[in-house]
């Protein structure tokens, strides 16, 4: 190679050198000032949304600050009932909440989503639905009470439902106002199998408690049975058998073993139905109910007739030992005797045991 063409060689690499180096330096340039107006650009469109959002949130914590207290207007329709277990006083309950209010706006001041049901315990929520003045919520829950059974079998049963808000919304905060528009059965057969479902009612009270005051809201769905076919299953066989107890009086006294067996027989069916189909239906409790009241009014009848046949064998006794002249129209005069002063005194008993 001569010199002339290394020159030239040269040449070109140095040529092609300064170029690529000049194009370095504009890349570098262009690379700097788009970082630079990225960088312009989060800091206008970031900060500005992270302070609008910000505001906004301040804006609702004020919006919602000054309307307290708040006042929800309550409404409870009842779906389903489940078991009712009269042992244990627990019931189950599908009902939807409704909360209503003219004054707030519930998508900037939503309502609590949970609440303490003060008598039993939620298994689950859905179907929640959430407008300007509007809310609502399907709950299904358990719940427990202590039912009145003085007035068994012709009682009625109390559904209640108990519940209010947690700490630390108390009474400064929220209120209470019933909603009778959104409070009712929404049950398709429009009863419960075994009872008839009567129109629900709602209280509201005021909870005290060491931390504070709550508003307190109390459902009470009421319960009852058709007193004519309760009469007829419960009430009806146990004056059946008084009846073959008392029909006794009428049997002549010579045949005082037969009457026995019967007074027997009757008195084991009575004792049987009490214990198995009456008490069995309720938990044990501290006091008599309707039921207890009959049938001890029909063991005094089951009593007064075997008190009749205890008479006259004593007298048979007496007259066999004694010569005695027992005969069978004094049997007969005892019966009668007992004939008048058995529905008297069932009476009697029976009246007294309803002020107990």
């Amino acid at each position: 190679m001569n010199i002339l063409e290394f020159d030239k060689y040269n040449l070109k690499i140095l040529t092609v050198s300064k170029y690529h180096k000049y194009f370095n330096v504009i890349r570098n340039r262009l690379k700097k000032y788009f970082l630079m107006v990225l960088s312009i650009i989060f800091f206008i469109i970031f900060p500005s949304t992270s302070f609008a959002q910000t505001d906004s949130t301040y804006n609702d914590e004020e919006y919602c600050k000054n309307l307290e207290p708040f006042n929800y207007k309550l409404g409870v329709e009842v779906t389903t009932i489940g078991d009712i277990d009269t042992k244990t006083g627990s019931y189950e309950l599908i009902f939807w909440l409704t909360i209503v209010s003219d004054e707030i706006d519930f998508t900037r001041c939503p309502p609590p989503t949970e609440w303490d049901f003060t008598n039993g315990y939620v298994k689950s929520m859905s179907g929640q639905f959430t407008e300007t003045n509007f809310h609502k919520v399907l709950i299904h829950a358990i719940f427990f009470d202590e039912f009145d059974f003085r007035e068994y079998p012709f009682e009625q049963i109390d559904l209640s439902i108990h519940f209010e808000p947690y700490y630390p919304l108390t009474s400064e905060n929220v209120s209470f106002s019933a909603n009778e528009e959104f409070t009712g059965l929404t049950i398709a057969s429009g009863h419960v199998p075994g009872y008839n479902v009567g129109e629900i009612s709602m209280e509201i009270t005021e909870t005290e408690l060491a931390w504070g005051s709550f508003p307190h809201l109390q459902t009470v769905i009421p319960l009852t049975n058709e007193p004519g076919m309760v009469f007829l299953k419960k009430i009806f066989p146990v004056l059946i058998l008084a009846g073959f107890g008392y029909s006794t009086f009428f049997m002549s006294p010579k045949i005082l073993q037969d009457r026995i067996t019967i007074l027997g027989a009757v008195f084991v069916g009575s004792i049987f139905f009490h214990a198995v189909i009456l008490l069995g239906e309720i938990p044990p409790i501290g006091y008599l109910t309707i039921a207890d009241k009959v049938m001890i009014t029909v063991y005094s009848i089951f009593t007064l007739t075997l008190l009749s046949v205890l008479l006259q064998q004593r007298y048979i006794n007496s007259t066999e030992l004694n010569n005695n002249n027992f005969t069978v129209t004094d049997a007969k005069n005892i019966d009668k005797k007992l004939i008048k002063a058995t529905p008297i005194i069932a009476g009697i008993i029976f009246a007294l045991l309803l002020f107990i």
